[in-house]
């Protein structure tokens, strides 16, 4: 899949997930256009989008980032059944 597609995908869920303003949308899109989806979540509290949209789009990734804690931590345990 290429940088495009999912950057297409990741803002199509977070206009779901947090329901932006049309300004806040063009913010978003731009931002993530020129920089790339990680910089943009990364400096998120530096864009000019509303409080509310900023606070979900930092739960996103907050969940993001606890779920490939828990995927790099799962990978290093080993594959053995238990039991």
């Amino acid at each position: 899949m290429t940088i495009d597609k999912e950057n297409t995908k990741l803002l199509k869920a977070i206009e779901e997930l947090a329901n932006p303003t049309s300004k806040d949308k063009t913010i978003i899109k731009e931002a993530v256009d020129s920089f790339g989806i990680n910089t943009f979540l990364l400096n998120i509290e530096e864009y000019d989008i509303s409080m509310t949209v900023k606070d979900k789009i930092i739960a996103l990734r907050n969940v993001v980032d606890a779920l490939y804690k828990g995927e790099s931590n799962d990978s290093s345990q080993g594959g053995g059944q238990s039991g």
